[in-house]
Formats: structure tokens, sequence, C-alpha cells
């Protein structure tokens, strides 16, 4: 990957972003209505709902944050600064926080899309948000959401080259780089699936009860302090962490694999 440059890894983002939510759209669906308290749908138009969107929201989203952590990767080089773990984790988490921006307006139409008892188009979804609430609607559960991405992004491009370097070099996977690379990916999966889950959750109570008469779920503070309160934190946290541990391995897959296929064939 030495070669590739920042806008070579945002269009393998991109493309590493559509391949993800292909395969795992289902469990997102799923984790979305254990979260509101509802029962999953096991229909697949609905499990299915809101593909288009998400797709569409992923694909700028890891765009976004291969370009931006390569980006910052090739910066400290260009000032000689030592690649370590702390660095590796910072360029990850602050690449995150630049995709949160796409994120969370993104999510809030996905998220009433799947919720609608009446099947809507992704700009119906839009104009009645924005027509009932206003514009800035779309950006309600913003702070959960950079805490989120910052933590989720540091799993997935910082924590699994991390562990890898780390467990290269114990006796037990030395001889076996799948298995040194299928562990951190697991492990790192996982990391971030616990992590960042109870800002999944306030995000999407906050996205998903709107309105004046919702007041208790407003902010970032009164909905955290709600969902503590009831023991919600991890609502939904099954079908999350396996697709979090699904997406590491998907995205660190084709970065990989799409990445050293680039750089052969300019060779």
């Amino acid at each position: 990957m030495s070669q590739l440059s920042a806008i070579d890894l945002a269009a393998i983002g991109a493309f590493a972003g559509v391949v993800e939510v292909s395969l795992q759209q289902p469990t997102v669906t799923a984790k979305n209505y254990l979260q509101q308290g509802k029962a999953v749908p096991l229909s697949p138009s609905i499990l299915y709902r809101g593909w288009l969107i998400n797709s569409a929201s992923i694909a700028p989203i890891c765009c976004i944050q291969f370009g931006t952590n390569r980006f910052l990767e090739l910066t400290l080089n260009t000032y000689n600064v030592t690649k370590d773990t702390g660095t590796t984790l910072g360029c990850a988490a602050l690449a995150g926080v630049a995709g949160s921006f796409v994120s969370t307006p993104s999510e809030m139409l996905m998220l009433h899309q799947q919720l609608s008892k009446t099947p809507s188009s992704l700009v119906g979804t839009a104009r009645n948000l924005i027509s009932e609430h206003g514009a800035s609607i779309l950006y309600r559960g913003q702070v959960p959401c950079i805490f989120r991405e910052a933590m989720w992004a540091g799993a997935y491009l910082g924590l699994v080259p991390v562990f890898e370097g780390h467990l290269a070099q114990t006796e037990a996977l030395a001889s076996s780089p799948y298995s040194v690379w299928a562990t951190a990916a697991v492990s790192s999966g996982l990391i971030g699936a616990f992590v960042t889950h109870p800002f999944d959750t306030i995000k999407t109570r906050m996205q998903g009860n709107l309105g004046p008469e919702n007041t208790l779920f407003s902010s970032f503070v009164k909905t955290a302090k709600d969902v503590a309160k009831k023991k919600q934190l991890y609502a939904g946290v099954t079908p999350r962490a396996a697709r979090m541990v699904g997406a590491t391995f998907i995205l660190s897959a084709v970065r990989t694999n799409v990445s050293s296929w680039v750089e052969n064939y300019r060779k």
C-alpha cells in the first residue's frame, strides 16, 4: 500500500463500503428495530429496505475515512513522524470523525424509511422530515455519531494493523498470515462493536423519536440518561456486533486485496 495515494484509498473505500452493505444490510435493519423496542421483521423486502440510502451513505463514508486516514499517514511521513500505535489509532479516529458528517443525515433517512408503515422513497422521506421538522433535523444525533465513528474507524482502520503487528510476532501464529489477519479482524470488530454501541443506541433513539412531544430525546445528555436508566444502552448489540465483525473482515479484506491488485497492476 506504500505506493497508493489518498485518492486511491478513497476510491477503494467507496467500493468496500458498497460490498459491505450489500452483504450485511439485514443486520442493520434488525439492530434498528431492536433499539426501538420493535419485533424484527423477517420479510426480505423489509430487511433490505434502506439498502440504497445505506449504500449511498456508506460508500462516501468509507471513501472519506479510507482517504482521510491515508492522507494523514502520508502527511506524517512527510514530516518524518514515526508511525506507532498512537499515530495509527489517531489517524484512524480522525478519519472516523470526518466520516460522521455524512453518517448522521444518511442514517436519519434510512431509519425513517425502515420505521415507516408505508414504503417511501429516499426523496419522499427527506421531504417529509424537512417539512415537519426543518432541515436541521437531518443532523440530529451528530454528537453521539462523532464519538461512535471515531472509535469505530479507530477499530477497523487502526486496531487491525496494530493487532496484526503484535500477533505476527507470536510463536503460535507467526507461520500463518491468514490466522494473524483473521484474529486481528475479529478482535478489532468485537472491541469496536462494544465500545461504540452505547453511542449508536443513543443516536438511534434521538433520531427515531422526533417532535415536540419527545423532548426526552432532544439532546445527547437527556437521551443518554434515559437509556442508561432503563439499562438499554446495549439494546440490539447482537446483530450489530455480528455486523461489526463482518464489516471489519470485509473492509479490511477489500482494502488489503484491492490495494495489492492496484499496486501490481501499475508495476
